[in-house]
């Protein structure tokens, strides 16, 4: 297919979907790593009122937390997002998100687990 020819197969696509589901693995990272661009597309898939499940580590806020950061980096993890569970909600307020339902899991690593509802568009 040609590069002209992508627009119109990709745009097909647009708010056609009610649930999006983010979870672990190499697609996961690659979200991750490009979140703004990730929300954005997200959101385009995304029918307004439609469903976004993200979990992410959220680990930032402590001390604690930091130093097992730091150690993942040290041993070659790429670390994309040092979050914290508020800085994590408020990136997805941000773009576009409304918060439905928070759960964070403290652990070895926490973790926080968000269902965000797709925002009308302005």
């Amino acid at each position: 297919m040609k590069e002209r020819d992508n627009k119109g197969f990709w745009d097909r696509w647009a708010k056609r979907y009610d649930l999006m589901m983010a979870k672990d693995g190499k697609t996961y990272a690659q979200i991750v790593s490009r979140m703004i661009k990730a929300l954005a597309e997200i959101r385009r898939v995304l029918k307004t009122g439609g469903i976004l499940m993200a979990p992410t580590f959220t680990a930032a806020d402590s001390v604690s937390g930091r130093i097992k950061i730091r150690l993942m980096e040290l041993s070659g993890f790429k670390v994309f997002h040092k979050w914290t569970p508020e800085g994590y909600l408020d990136f997805l307020k941000a773009n576009g998100f409304e918060i439905t339902c928070v759960k964070t899991f403290d652990g070895g690593l926490k973790l926080t687990y968000a269902e965000a509802r797709r925002k009308n568009d302005v």
